[in-house]
């Protein structure tokens, strides 16, 4: 794409080629290079995932599935009670592990070309 951009900079058309440039870290805004530069007005559609914004206000609704939520909610808590290393701690673990495996492999099922998950 650098070397359509740079070695034909004035070739004008309907474009054809596209990349994803970088992003503003402060706004978060990310750019799309076009080739050949557009010789009138195109509407391009980009399929986009957009992160869910940080949990706030009591009344902000979270996109995660209520059985996540519980199951890792019960999880800390039964830690924070100090049971951590306990039967029940290892037990509440791998129930909690198996519910986000299961929403995981629901999601990869429905959207085949987003499959990266990153360990959180």
């Amino acid at each position: 794409m650098n070397t359509l951009l740079f070695v034909n900079p004035t070739q004008a058309g309907r474009p054809y080629y596209y990349s994803f440039g970088s992003s503003t870290p402060s706004t978060g805004v990310l750019t799309l290079n076009v080739f050949p530069i557009p010789d009138q007005a195109y509407t391009i559609k980009v399929e986009c995932v957009v992160p869910q914004e940080d949990l706030v206000n009591d009344l902000d609704n979270a996109w995660l599935p209520k059985d996540m939520i519980v199951q890792g909610a019960y999880l800390r808590a039964i830690n924070e009670r100090g049971e951590d290393g306990g039967r029940l701690s290892d037990q509440q673990s791998e129930l909690y592990r198996k519910t986000v495996a299961n929403y995981i492999s629901i999601e990869a099922e429905r959207f085949k070309d987003e499959i990266t998950w990153d360990a959180v």
